[in-house]
């Protein structure tokens, strides 16, 4: 809740876009190599 300073509307969307970004290209490079 804290991170929500300057905009506690948008900070969620923002923070879950980063975590799918950050935890969605380590399993598609690891899903490609595996390949």
């Amino acid at each position: 809740m804290a991170y929500g300073v300057g905009g506690a509307g948008m900070s969620p969307i923002i923070w879950i876009l980063l975590i799918l970004l950050l935890f969605g290209m380590p399993f598609g490079a690891y899903g490609t190599e595996e390949k």
